[in-house]
C-alpha cells in the first residue's frame, strides 16, 4: 500500500540502472492483483499510475542529465555500444539462434521454476521475474547479457521463493538435490573457465 515510497525507490531504481524504469510493470500488476479491475476501482488506481509513473520519470531525469552534458539524450546506450558493442535485440531471436547453450537453458530453467510454481507467487512477482528475464535474453552482447546472467537473475528473489515451494513437494525432493548438485558442478566449472581466460 506505500505506492508513492514505491515510486520513489522505482525512480532511483531507474537513475542506479537504465533499465530500472520497466519496474513500472510490476507496480501496475501488483495494482491489477489487488484492486481488480471495475469502475469503481478507478480510484484506487491513482497511485499505483503516479508510482508508475514517477518510476519513468527517474529513467527520463537521467535522459535529461545525458542530454544537459552532451545533447545527446541517449549518449549512456551510444556509449555502451560504441565501447563494449552491447546493444538490445530480440530475445526471442537470440533464444532461437542460441537455445542449446549452457548458460541460455540455465536461464529458461530458472523461469520455468517460477512458471512451475506461479500459485504461490505474487502476480507482480512473476512480471518482475518476466521483466529481468526478458531484459537479460534482449542484451545482444554475449559477455554482458547471458554471459553476465548468473548475476542478473540472482536479484530475482521469486526464484528462491519458487524453489522453496518446489521443495516441499515430496516427490520431486531428490531430483531438485541430484539437478542443484549438477548445476552447481556447471556452474563452477563456468566461472573457473572464464576466469582463466579472462586473467591469461
Amino acid at each position: 500500500q506505500h505506492w508513492i515510497a514505491a515510486g520513489v525507490i522505482g525512480a532511483l531504481l531507474a537513475l542506479t540502472r537504465s533499465e530500472g524504469f520497466l519496474i513500472s510493470i510490476p507496480l501496475i500488476v501488483e495494482a491489477i492483483q489487488q484492486y481488480g479491475f471495475g469502475r469503481d476501482k478507478l480510484r484506487a488506481y491513482i497511485k499505483p499510475i503516479i508510482a508508475a509513473g514517477t518510476a519513468i520519470a527517474g529513467l527520463l531525469l537521467f535522459m535529461l542529465y545525458c542530454y544537459i552534458r552532451t545533447k545527446n539524450p541517449f549518449a549512456y546506450v551510444d556509449s555502451q555500444y560504441v565501447a563494449n558493442g552491447v546493444k538490445f535485440g530480440n530475445p526471442v531471436v537470440y533464444v532461437y539462434h542460441n537455445l542449446l547453450k549452457v548458460r541460455t537453458v540455465i536461464i529458461l530453467v530458472e523461469f520455468a521454476f517460477i512458471l512451475l510454481a506461479w500459485k504461490k507467487l505474487r502476480w507482480s512477482y512473476i512480471a518482475y521475474a518476466f521483466v529481468v528475464t526478458f531484459m537479460t535474453l534482449a542484451i545482444g552482447h554475449p559477455p554482458a547479457g547471458v554471459g553476465s546472467s548468473l548475476r542478473y537473475m540472482s536479484v530475482v528473489f521469486p526464484l528462491a521463493i519458487a524453489a522453496g515451494h518446489l521443495s516441499q513437494i515430496k516427490s520431486l525432493t531428490n531430483y531438485i538435490w541430484v539437478s542443484f548438485g549438477i548445476l552447481n558442478v556447471m556452474l563452477f566449472i563456468l566461472w573457473v573457465n572464464w576466469w582463466i581466460a579472462f586473467i591469461i
